[in-house]
């Protein structure tokens, strides 16, 4: 009987940890900025769906999937390209006084399917490890504006500037 009574006191403790503990969703529009020139005329908006699991007060850890269309300046032409990156990554949080706002830095490496032309699994397509530091700022616990830099291949390399939701 004594086992049972302490089994179930630690299992009410790590449930009521848990519970402080957030998973959330979020969805939102990518936009590149074009960092090299003449990439201004084939850049479209793009869409991201991320999942993010607060570990501590500073610390979460996110799985992103981010599609987007884009430019790169080839040598002899600027070509419009598309990717879909798949990025796991973790974040560093700054807690500030006022809830109202949530500044933070992260870090994220994956695989990026880029391709030049209309789809991204068309005939061409290149799978290429990535790397994506960000930064961003949440507004209100659900506004988000992040901006990452997508380290891959350099004719798929870009920056994006992110505007979404969080649930």
């Amino acid at each position: 009987m004594k086992r049972n009574i302490i089994f179930l006191l630690f299992t009410l403790c790590v449930l009521s940890s848990q519970a402080q503990r957030k998973f959330r969703f979020g969805l939102g529009l990518n936009y590149p900025i074009p960092i090299e020139k003449g990439c201004n005329d084939l850049s479209y908006p793009g869409i991201y769906l991320n999942a993010s699991y607060r570990l501590t007060d500073r610390i979460n850890v996110d799985l992103g999937l981010h599609g987007e269309k884009c430019a790169s300046n080839l040598d002899t032409s600027i070509e419009e390209t598309s990717t879909l990156a798949i990025v796991p990554g973790v974040n560093y949080l700054f807690p500030l006084k006022t809830k109202k706002v949530l500044p933070y830095v992260g870090l994220g490496t994956g695989i990026s399917f880029d391709n030049f032309g209309k789809g991204v699994f068309g005939h061409g397509m290149h799978l290429h490890p990535v790397l994506v530091p960000k930064v961003g700022i949440q507004f209100f616990k659900h506004l988000d504006v992040t901006f990452r830099y997508y380290i891959t291949h350099p004719d798929f390399d870009r920056l994006m500037v992110g505007i979404g939701y969080t649930f």
